[in-house]
């Protein structure tokens, strides 16, 4: 009865750590992969800026591109101030830009809250479910317990690889 409930815990413990890693990869492939690549680049800050700061950004690119367009097509004359530019409505390429910047932002604050919430408890609980499932492969002589141990303990490395890997 004990072997049950040690390769039950040790299933979920690594279920729960390989799920929590693949949804922190998905979310920064979704971001743009925002996470680093290595650990040198891991020491950097998270910087989250309001949405109302992202779309003040982009309508002000916005403004810059048009007023670059009318001095292409209007060569030799005054260029208006950006103002001008910033009240006309918006094209198909800028109403896309503004979209993909709220899709951005909204992804980043996603990944940060994955981060955030449980990509420190990782660096406990994927070394623990990796102990743990070396353990049940030592101690218990089933083949199927010491078949789902290795397979545990292969996600548990795997986990623990992201985590020191991606810096979270």
């Amino acid at each position: 009865m004990w072997t049950r409930w040690t390769i039950i815990g040790c299933v979920v413990l690594t279920a729960l750590v390989v799920h929590t890693a693949i949804r922190i990869e998905h979310v920064n492939v979704l971001s743009n992969t925002y996470l680093p690549r290595s650990p040198g680049e891991a020491q950097q800050e998270w910087v989250l800026p309001e949405l109302s700061q992202v779309l003040e950004y982009v309508d002000h690119q916005i403004a810059i591109r048009r007023a670059d367009a009318y001095a292409m097509t209007h060569p030799g004359t005054a260029i208006p101030a950006n103002s001008e530019f910033l009240g006309a409505p918006y094209t198909e390429d800028e109403q896309n830009w503004i979209d993909r910047s709220k899709r951005d932002f909204a992804s980043h604050t996603e990944l940060h809250w994955w981060v955030t919430n449980f990509g420190s408890p990782q660096y406990l609980l994927a070394p623990l479910a990796f102990i743990w499932s070396v353990g049940n492969f030592l101690t218990v002589r089933k083949n199927t317990v010491r078949v789902l141990s290795t397979a545990c303990a292969l996600m548990a490395f795997g986990a623990i690889f992201l985590m020191i890997f991606r810096g979270y």
